[in-house]
């Protein structure tokens, strides 16, 4: 949402993404820190799309892969934490395999809200199939 809408609608999401994750049941001590995560992702992801980056299939990518970075680094802290186990098996056995699968199942959303989003931004005319000639 920040990509297409803009900072305010993508921290909107964001809070509104982790109380949608904290109501499903988050499996760590602190599920209140997300909305401290995923509200200022979705404002920078905004100001990034909006000022310096063009809408892209290679922009959109990158964008998905810090993401999905980002929430790896979160996911390895919050287990350090939260489980009794290394470093090497919370890295091996958690943080590859969420970064792999969210990377592979992420765009489908993306795409989902292009769509979306794209016969939204149409102009009068070609919503109505006016054509002018």
């Amino acid at each position: 949402m920040g990509v297409f809408e803009g900072e305010k609608w993508g921290a909107i999401m964001g809070i509104v993404a982790a109380f949608v994750i904290q109501c499903l049941g988050w499996p760590g001590n602190a599920p209140e820190l997300l909305s401290l995560i995923y509200m200022p992702v979705g404002c920078i992801s905004g100001l990034l799309s909006k000022y310096y980056l063009r809408h892209t299939v290679p922009v959109n990518a990158v964008y998905v892969l810090v993401a999905c970075f980002v929430r790896a680094v979160i996911t390895v802290i919050t287990s350090l934490v939260v489980l009794d186990a290394s470093f090497g098996d919370i890295i091996l056995k958690i943080a590859i395999p969420e970064y792999l699968s969210t990377a592979v199942v992420s765009p489908l959303p993306f795409i989902t809200v292009w769509l979306a989003y794209k016969s939204f931004h149409k102009t009068r005319a070609e919503r109505t199939d006016s054509e002018l000639i």
